[in-house]
């Protein structure tokens, strides 16, 4: 039984390492293509991915600050990151990208956990 508690803690941050890892692994990956200065496609799966990563990281942590904090840093450090891959950039548009999408993330995990607490009560 206490191997499943274990268990069930863990699990979130985990999944947030995890999703780091494939975030950082993808972002390792030459394109095949030059980026393109600006591409709002990109802008917006920026986006969801951080929404992702800020959903993830407030579910582990439960903390919004520290939980933004960690999402948009480690997007920040991705774009550095990719400036160092071939035919990737730092781009501060991505940049932008994953700090709104962390806040989003966030605040969407925040609300659908005190929306779940409500309706345990």
């Amino acid at each position: 039984m206490d191997l499943i508690l274990n268990v069930r803690k863990a699990f979130p941050f985990l999944a947030l390492a995890a999703y780091m890892g494939l975030i950082f692994y993808l972002s390792s990956i030459p394109l095949e293509l030059p980026e393109i200065a600006w591409d709002p496609s990109k802008f917006t799966l920026h986006i969801f991915e951080y929404i992702i990563l800020g959903f993830l990281s407030f579910n582990a942590l439960r903390k919004s600050s520290t939980s933004f904090l960690l999402s948009s840093i480690y997007g920040i450090t991705d774009e550095f990151h990719q400036s160092f891959v071939p035919t990737r950039t730092f781009s501060f548009s991505d940049m932008v990208a994953d700090v709104i999408g962390s806040f989003l993330g966030v605040v969407l995990c925040f609300l659908l956990l005190r929306k779940i607490g409500k309706k345990r009560k």
